[in-house]
């Protein structure tokens, strides 16, 4: 098993905790965009508005959103 495999399975391990898991999907999107894995950085910061929509998050993660549309159009 790859080592994105391990953390996408690992990420599903962490309770249903509002700031851990919402931290852990923020973390994992920084990791796929320096990798260019623009798709699975945006899954997760998606998630972490539809799955925390109260989250300390939401804002950046938008905001991480915005720029993979950004970096894509480069």
């Amino acid at each position: 098993m790859n080592d994105i495999t391990t953390a996408k399975k690992a990420a599903d391990l962490i309770p249903n905790n509002k700031n851990s898991r919402s931290e852990v999907f923020y973390n994992l999107g920084i990791y796929f965009i320096s990798i260019n894995e623009y798709e699975s950085a945006h899954d997760y910061f998606t998630r972490i508005i539809t799955e925390f929509p109260t989250s300390n998050l939401i804002d950046t993660a938008k905001a991480e959103i915005a720029d993979i549309f950004i970096r894509k159009e480069r």
